[in-house]
C-alpha cells in the first residue's frame, strides 16, 4: 500500500509543475507532509 501512496505522491508532483498558484501550493504541503511521514 505505501508504494501506491508513493507513486500518486509522485504523480501529484508531476502535476504541480504547471503555475497554479494555491493548487501548487496545496500539492506541495501534502507531498511534503507525506514525504517526512514515509522518512521517519
Amino acid at each position: 500500500m505505501p508504494a501506491r501512496i508513493f507513486q500518486i505522491v509522485v504523480r501529484l508532483r508531476g502535476v504541480a509543475e504547471p503555475p497554479a498558484a494555491r493548487p501548487n501550493a496545496n500539492l506541495r504541503a501534502f507531498s511534503a507532509t507525506v514525504g517526512t511521514r514515509f522518512s521517519e
